[in-house]
């Protein structure tokens, strides 16, 4: 993902650095924005260069927890759902936790960057999804959003009645990691379809990479869907962008966990 960055050549002087001894450089600095890019000199050390790198990734490292508290994923049930927590929780605990984590760590940000969880209930689909995208965004300095599918477009379509409900796609749509849950929770309408469709178009041509969760295989989405012929279009629509997108699937198998007393 492009970032705006400064253009920074470097030429040794005669002076030594007071912190560590070696020799100051001359930095030439050209900005890539603003109203004046003139170029300017400073004298600085590699020490401090490095000092001042490693503080603005420790600097942007808060601010992505600090959105992660902000968007929910350091609340409730979701603040214990980490890889840490996840270990033998399933029968197949291990490979699930390894495919996620080899999703996150070659995750491509401009090309197939989409993960696509399934299964029966109580298996942990939530808990990885929302463990990665807790990952990735420390890991790549993303904002990160989460949604209850099912659930976001009862709230929309209550809005209708109620105008003190504020509600809208837009920052599903733009989220910079976004995890989409229970996608097939229930029958879906046209309206409902066609609400996943504008969020998943857009992520699809936009690259923005999606972490979805359902209890059915990507194919079996088609049937299940398919009640009409508005609503097959919509499916195979949003089924191809999927497809399109995806880099990586995991089938999770076993046992409901919460039936044993347990909590994912």
């Amino acid at each position: 993902m492009e970032k705006n960055t400064k253009e920074i050549s470097k030429k040794p002087l005669n002076n030594l650095c007071k912190y560590c001894g070696k020799e100051l450089i001359m930095m030439k600095i050209k900005m890539p924005f603003g109203e004046k890019k003139e170029k300017f000199f400073t004298a600085t050390c590699e020490c401090v260069i490095a000092k001042r790198k490693k503080q603005d990734e420790e600097n942007q490292k808060q601010k992505i927890i600090l959105l992660l508290k902000k968007n929910g994923f350091e609340t409730g049930k979701y603040s214990k759902m980490t890889f840490n927590n996840w270990k033998n929780k399933t029968t197949t605990a291990t490979d699930v936790s390894n495919k996620a984590t080899d999703y996150i760590n070659f995750l491509a940000l401009n090309k197939r960057n989409w993960l696509y969880l399934f299964g029966d209930y109580g298996l942990g689909k939530t808990h990885i999804s929302v463990a990665s995208a807790r990952k990735i965004a420390i890991k790549y300095n993303l904002n990160p959003s989460i949604v209850r599918w099912v659930e976001y477009c009862n709230q929309i379509q209550d809005s209708w009645h109620d105008k003190s409900i504020n509600v809208d796609l837009n920052w599903l749509m733009t989220a910079q990691i976004l995890v989409l849950d229970d996608i097939d929770k229930k029958n879906a309408s046209e309206w409902t379809l066609g609400r996943m469709y504008d969020v998943l178009d857009y992520r699809y041509i936009n690259d923005l990479p999606t972490i979805i969760t359902a209890n059915r295989s990507i194919t079996s989405l088609l049937a299940f869907w398919s009640k009409s012929n508005e609503t097959q279009d919509l499916s195979c629509a949003i089924i191809s962008r999927i497809m399109g997108q995806l880099e990586k699937v995991i089938h999770f198998k076993g046992k409901d966990y919460r039936f044993h007393g347990g909590n994912i």
